[in-house]
């Protein structure tokens, strides 16, 4: 009798982890499908805000040598960005 029992636990053992891996398996395709579905829509609105977000690799090249602010026009809606020169206090 207890070894028909264990036998039985087992055999409810292996299929409950057979559907929580099928279960794991669909969601998780689930909340990449939403996930990417969610960077698509949020690229398209930075794109539509900020301009086209690729980069050529000329641009890229000089971004890294300058900063990635300074070679770039400021986005619509905020002023140039101005260089203000303090004076030198060792003088």
């Amino acid at each position: 009798m207890q070894w028909k029992i264990s036998q039985m636990d087992g055999k409810i053992d292996a299929r409950l982890e057979t559907y929580l891996q099928g279960f794991k398996n669909y969601f998780k395709g689930e909340i990449k499908f939403e996930l990417q579905t969610l960077r698509s829509e949020l690229h398209g609105l930075f794109e539509q805000y900020f301009g086209s977000l690729i980069v050529p690799s000329s641009v890229a090249a000089q971004d890294r040598r300058k900063g990635v602010m300074e070679s770039r026009s400021p986005p619509p809606g905020f002023p140039p960005k101005s260089h203000t020169i303090l004076p030198n206090p060792l003088l």
